[in-house]
């Protein structure tokens, strides 16, 4: 009897629909985007399991600096918390979703085929927290500073998109500008405390200035000040300062909302 010789792909099996779509939803994020939401998430399994240890992810500057553990400098930015029951799994969900959703956005958006400049708006967002911090110029303790980072992302986009309007809850309807202070307001009213969102706002404040206002009144207009520098740019394989740039995607008002997704208001703009 003849045997039939069956082809090794077809024996392997396909992994699980959830997997699939992990990974398609990873696959599609823009590259400085996908990192953060990679590094973020093994951080947080590695300190959920109790293989690493969240005292040595958070920011102090003797440690840092004058004890070499200099890696703290970036993981105080990527760490949201561990998870030891469902609602700090919830917890967690909610603000790592909510903070990449507008990362995402804002990177394939407003930073489109500029990952270089986007990464180094996070650069220069970080090194102005972790001074301001060292320097004792923000009150309380912060021992991690990735809500502020992300207030700094979300800041940036609500004032690149100052027309969408954002529907909270079905109550509260806002433009895009107001974003920031509605979530520290709330963040209050739940008996938090503001500095680290403000910390955040005040970053991306700056950054937006020297970015998009700073240009306009100097004596050679139009001409950007916060540009990545070139082997940043070459490493990301950024197109030059010359070159066409890819098509932008802007953001309809109305179209973000907090129940739903991005994709149905993108139009795109040649």
């Amino acid at each position: 009897m003849p045997l039939k010789v069956v082809p090794r792909l077809a024996t392997m099996q396909r992994p699980p629909f959830l997997v699939q779509a992990v990974l398609g939803w990873l696959v599609g994020l823009p590259p400085v985007t996908r990192v953060i939401v990679c590094l973020s998430v093994t951080l947080t399994i590695a300190c959920s399991l109790e293989i690493i240890h969240p005292l040595r992810l958070y920011y102090h500057p003797r440690l840092c600096w004058a004890h070499g553990q200099w890696w703290r400098v970036l993981t105080t930015f990527l760490f949201f918390g561990e998870v030891r029951d469902l609602r700090d799994a919830l917890h967690l969900l909610l603000n790592v979703v909510f903070v990449l959703r507008y990362a995402r956005s804002l990177e394939s958006a407003s930073f489109a085929g500029r990952p270089a400049d986007f990464l180094w708006m996070l650069l220069l967002g970080g090194a102005g927290m972790l001074a301001a911090v060292s320097a004792g110029l923000v009150p309380g303790t912060h021992l991690f500073l990735s809500h502020s980072l992300g207030h700094m992302v979300l800041y940036v986009w609500a004032r690149r998109h100052p027309q969408a309007l954002l529907n909270l809850m079905g109550v509260l309807t806002f433009a895009a500008p107001w974003l920031p202070w509605v979530l520290t307001g709330f963040h209050c009213l739940l008996g938090g405390r503001p500095w680290g969102h403000l910390l955040g706002i005040a970053a991306g404040h700056l950054y937006w200035y020297l970015d998009e206002v700073a240009p306009l009144v100097l004596p050679r207009p139009h001409r950007r000040l916060l540009r990545a520098p070139w082997p940043l740019r070459a490493a990301l394989g950024q197109a030059p300062p010359g070159a066409r740039p890819p098509p932008h995607f802007r953001v309809l008002p109305g179209a973000l909302r907090f129940g739903g997704g991005l994709g149905g208001g993108d139009e795109r703009e040649r």
